[in-house]
């Protein structure tokens, strides 16, 4: 009849603009899709370029406690008699470098990367009100030697923690295999901190070496080994190169010596060498290190810099092929109804 005729005509009319523009929104979905995907990506490795300037200043905190771990060691295990001097240099570089830490750490909100970040931030932070008190006991020697690094490697596991943290928040391969490299390194020369303490407290008592003081050295030591390994099998060959580079000669060489040194005559004491050469050997390769650590840093911020720049330059690409896409969806829009008009019209 007259009405199904109609309405026959309106529907080739219809479906020809259908499947007109069923392509054109396939593609637009598409491509929506992956600038999602993109800005994503984008956001994270911002959020990454952001956090290794944390990184930086808080490591640049650690590496001052560090220091003064090992002098204060060194002060305690001596009975007061040794390395005074060098800790209170060591107390004056730690101070302006908490105190330009407390300056960053006024325009960085902790938060806004989320409570577990937040509270490893905190935990550090409360922790370190309490350097004061042991700074005190550490002066009086009404504190162990034992006891002395442990307050200090308790107070740097809290800001390294924070640090590792900083690898989980980094959701690309590229971003999150530097970003674990260079926790496992901050791990490393952590270790050769806590062998730095043990190795001046032993040469500075001069005598022999009791068993946990020797297990505690030993486990430093190798601990050291496996984590520059686990660095090697996650930093790019670049980073690796810049290690091995600088990781040489003299300086390495003299620490190699001093533990054979100290590991030969452990059972007796007796050294020929003292807490203060100890001290400065282990710090000069320790500093070695930190140049190392402060490169992979860089190296983090820059590779996140780079794939947030090549996720803006596909954002825009996409944007434009998006822009594109509708104009032309448009245009056959309106091309299509005019056929679907003339096809109506021959039906009539």
């Amino acid at each position: 009849n007259e009405k199904g005729e109609k309405d026959m005509k309106l529907n080739i009319g219809q479906k020809i603009v259908l499947f007109g523009l069923l392509p054109s929104i396939a593609t637009i979905f598409f491509i929506y899709t992956i600038i999602t995907e993109k800005m994503q990506v984008k956001a994270g490795a911002d959020r990454v370029v952001k956090l290794s300037q944390y990184v930086i200043n808080s490591s640049g905190l650690v590496h001052e406690l560090q220091k003064e771990r090992g002098a204060s060691a060194g002060y305690v295990g001596s009975n007061g008699n040794k390395m005074k001097d060098v800790l209170d240099d060591n107390k004056r570089n730690t101070d302006s470098a908490l105190s330009s830490f407390q300056q960053y750490m006024a325009s960085f909100d902790a938060k806004q990367y989320g409570l577990e970040f937040s509270q490893k931030i905190y935990a550090a932070l409360n922790q370190i009100n309490e350097l004061s008190a042991k700074r005190t006991s550490v002066a009086g020697l009404s504190i162990t030697k034992a006891e002395t690094i442990s307050y200090y490697t308790t107070l740097i596991e809290n800001f390294i923690k924070s640090i590792e943290h900083v690898a989980l928040l980094a959701n690309h391969p590229k971003i999150s295999a530097h970003a674990h490299a260079m926790v496992s390194f901050i791990s490393a020369k952590e270790m050769a901190g806590i062998e730095r303490a043990n190795l001046c407290g032993i040469a500075a008592a001069n005598k022999a070496v009791d068993t946990r003081s020797l297990s505690n050295w030993i486990a430093a030591w190798k601990g050291q080994e496996v984590l520059l390994n686990k660095f090697e099998s996650l930093a790019s060959q670049e980073g690796i190169s810049f290690y091995k580079s600088n990781h040489a000669g003299p300086i390495v060489e003299k620490v190699s010596e001093i533990r054979n040194l100290l590991l030969e005559k452990a059972n007796e004491g007796n050294f020929g060498i003292t807490g203060d050469e100890v001290y400065e050997a282990a710090t000069q390769r320790i500093n070695i290190l930190k140049n190392v650590e402060n490169h992979q840093a860089n190296e983090l911020s820059n590779i996140s810099a780079l794939i947030s720049a090549e996720s803006m330059r596909s954002i825009i690409f996409y944007a434009i092929i998006t822009v594109v896409s509708i104009v032309a969806t448009v245009v056959l829009n309106m091309i299509n109804k005019k056929l679907a008009t003339k096809i109506t019209t021959l039906f009539k």
